[in-house]
C-alpha cells in the first residue's frame, strides 16, 4: 500500500518487465518475467501484485513481492480474442488470432465448433459472397476460401500486393480491395484460385479506407481527405470519377451499400448515410448517432451496429433516413463484428469477451419492459425505444 513504485510493462513475446520507479527521473529495470504466451495486457495494483492477459494461456497472477524474481501463477484458462466475423445460413466464420473458425449456430443456445483453418496473418475483415469467403489478412493480402462445404472452408487462392489489405467487396467476378495509401485495387476473381489485378485507383493525398461495389462497373471508395465518391470501372484500367463527393470529413471507415443507401462509420463514431440512387448525384441525407461503430451488418430491415466498448445495437432501417434502435446488448468486451443468421438469431464477437448468441425477447402483453425482459441496460447508455400499444388498451407510464 502507499505510493506505488513498481511499474509492470506488457512486452508481448518478451514477457512482463518490472521497473522500479522510486526515482521517476531514473527508472531501473529489475526483472523480466517470462510467460507461457505473449502478454497482451497487464493490470498492476499498489499491493505488490499484477494480473497478466496471455491470450490462450489465460489470466496469470504475478507476485511482485520480490521485484527481482517475480513469481507467476495461473488464474484462468484463456482464449485468443475473437474479431472479424461473417455468416452463411446458420454458420458463423470468425477470426481468432491466426485461425478462422467455423461455428454452427443451428441451435443458437448450443453452438458447435466445426473446423479451423490457419491463416498466415490475423484477418481484420471477413466477408461472404456466394460460395466464397474473403479474409482480409493485412500484409498477407486477401485469402479466398471455397464454401462448397460450408462446415469446412478450403483455401482456393490469395491476392497479395505491396501494402496491407483492408476491406474487400465483391460483385460478380470483380473484387475491390481498400489498400490504404496504395489506393483501391480491382481484381478479377473469375478463377478464385488465381486472382488477377486488372486495375487500380490511386490518390495523391490521404488513403482509401473503405470500398463497396454497386456492380462490376460501379465502385464506391472512401478517401480519407476527399470524401466518398463513385468510380466508373467498366474499363478497370482507366477508372473515372462519377459525380461529386459526400461525407467530406473523417472518411476513414468501411463502406456498406444497402439498397439505395451507403452507410459509413466515421472517426467520431457516428454513421454517415448517403442516398446514392443516382451515383452521379449522391446526397448526404442523415447521420446515425453511435459511439464507435467498428462494423455494420444487415438482414432485410435489420441493421447491427458493433459499437466497441458501448456494446451491440440493433436498428430498424426500413426507412434508413429515420432509423431507430430496437435492441441493445452490453457485450462483456469490445463489440467488434456481428451477423444476423437465417434463423433470426444474432451472433456478435466481443473480442476478449468471446462469442455471444442473442435471441429476441417479446415485448407483447400487459407489461412494458424496458427495453425487454432479460436484456441488459447500461448505466452509461440509456436505451432509446419505440413502442406501439395494442388496440383498446389503457396504459399508465411512470418515470
Amino acid at each position: 500500500k502507499g505510493t506505488p513504485t513498481l511499474l509492470a510493462v506488457a512486452e508481448g513475446v518478451f514477457g512482463t518487465r518490472v521497473v522500479d520507479c522510486a526515482n521517476p527521473e531514473a527508472p531501473v529495470a529489475r526483472a523480466v518475467a517470462a510467460s507461457p504466451l505473449p502478454v497482451l495486457n497487464v493490470s498492476a495494483s499498489d499491493v505488490g501484485s499484477a494480473v497478466l492477459a496471455c491470450g490462450e494461456a489465460g489470466l496469470w497472477a504475478m507476485n511482485l513481492g520480490d521485484p527481482d524474481d517475480p513469481a507467476l501463477f495461473p488464474l484462468l484458462v484463456g482464449d485468443y480474442p475473437k474479431g472479424a466475423l461473417a455468416s452463411l445460413g446458420d454458420r458463423v466464420y470468425v477470426a481468432k488470432n491466426s485461425k478462422i473458425q467455423t461455428w454452427n449456430y443451428a441451435v443458437p443456445s448450443f453452438p458447435s465448433l466445426e473446423s479451423e483453418v490457419p491463416v498466415s496473418s490475423p484477418a481484420l475483415g471477413l466477408a461472404v459472397s456466394g460460395d466464397l469467403l474473403l479474409a482480409s489478412c493485412q500484409d498477407a493480402g486477401v485469402l479466398l476460401f471455397s464454401l462448397s462445404n460450408p462446415a469446412a472452408p478450403s483455401l482456393l487462392g490469395s491476392f497479395t500486393f505491396e501494402g496491407s489489405a483492408g476491406q474487400a467487396a465483391v460483385a460478380g467476378s470483380r473484387m475491390a480491395v481498400a489498400a490504404g495509401t496504395k489506393g483501391a485495387l480491382l481484381v478479377d476473381i473469375s478463377d478464385p484460385s488465381d486472382p488477377v489485378q486488372v486495375g487500380e485507383w490511386t490518390t495523391e493525398t490521404g488513403f482509401i479506407g473503405g470500398v463497396a461495389l454497386g456492380s462490376e462497373e460501379l465502385l464506391w471508395v472512401a478517401q480519407s481527405d476527399r470524401g466518398t465518391y463513385a468510380l466508373n470501372v467498366s474499363d478497370p484500367e482507366n477508372p473515372e470519377k462519377v459525380g461529386g463527393s459526400v461525407s467530406y470529413d473523417t472518411n476513414q471507415g468501411r463502406l456498406y451499400l444497402h439498397g439505395d443507401y451507403l452507410f459509413q462509420p466515421t472517426l467520431e463514431g457516428s454513421i454517415n448515410l448517403a442516398n446514392v440512387a443516382d451515383p452521379a448525384k449522391p446526397e448526404e441525407s442523415a447521420f446515425i448517432d453511435s459511439k464507435a461503430s467498428f462494423s455494420l451488418a444487415f438482414s432485410g430491415n435489420r441493421m447491427l451496429v458493433c459499437d466497441g466498448a458501448s456494446g451491440l445495437r440493433e436498428m430498424d432501417v426500413s426507412n434508413p433516413e429515420a432509423a431507430f434502435p430496437v435492441a441493445y446488448f452490453e457485450t462483456p468486451g469490445v463489440s467488434y463484428a456481428g451477423a444476423i443468421l437465417d434463423n433470426g438469431a444474432v451472433v456478435v464477437s466481443a473480442q476478449e469477451g468471446g462469442l455471444w448468441a442473442l435471441g429476441p425477447t417479446s415485448c407483447s402483453g400487459p407489461t412494458l419492459y424496458l427495453p425487454c425482459e432479460g436484456d441488459h441496460i447500461s448505466a452509461f447508455n440509456p436505451p432509446i425505444f419505440t413502442w406501439k400499444p395494442t388496440a383498446d388498451a389503457k396504459y399508465v407510464i411512470k418515470v
